[in-house]
């Protein structure tokens, strides 16, 4: 999980939203540059996208794992994953919508990650 420092304040998100976006299937990541000496992190989803607390929370949680894994290779920027598409829940339970949606989730945070890591890579 990511420190508390590491993540980016409801106050600052008018500031970090607008910047560069790199677009996933279910997530769009817009990223500015950092005044700290570290990399942000944010996530937003809607109600739109996830109507259950449950969901949105194990959405979240899921981010933020899939982001500590790989802090250590990121940039110093700030980064807000912005929930684009709802994921299609089945005739299933909760508990199980949960498992597949964290993988799904996975998937597409790491894509959008070394898409990150590779972009700037080629910069420095």
């Amino acid at each position: 999980m990511i420190k508390s420092s590491y993540k980016i304040k409801k106050n600052q998100f008018p500031k970090v939203m607008k910047g560069i976006p790199v677009i996933g299937i279910y997530f769009r990541a817009i990223l500015t540059q950092s005044t700290n000496k570290h990399t942000n992190i944010g996530v937003v989803i809607s109600k739109k996208h996830a109507k259950l607390a449950i969901i949105r929370n194990t959405i979240k949680r899921t981010t933020f794992r899939v982001s500590s894994q790989m802090f250590l290779k990121l940039p110093q920027i700030n980064i807000v994953f912005l929930m684009t598409k709802n994921i299609p829940r089945n005739l299933e339970t909760t508990a199980l919508y949960k498992k597949r949606i964290s993988k799904i989730i996975e998937k597409d945070i790491t894509t959008i990650i070394t898409t990150i890591i590779q972009k700037y890579e080629k910069f420095s």
